[in-house]
């Protein structure tokens, strides 16, 4: 019964459960990539813009 914007923090708690919370600073540093690469992505947009 879990659906849309539900399923992703469902998957995260049952991962986190099944893995006695080991996975969550795996998951913290996934977020910090991810936001790494947006910032890096967005800067590579703004110079292609300019040209």
């Amino acid at each position: 019964g879990i659906h849309g914007k539900e399923t992703t923090p469902f998957l995260l708690a049952k991962i986190k459960d099944i893995t006695g919370g080991d996975s969550l600073a795996s998951n913290i540093q996934l977020v910090y990539n991810n936001a790494r690469l947006a910032a890096k992505t967005a800067g590579e947009l703004v110079a292609l813009a300019k040209n």
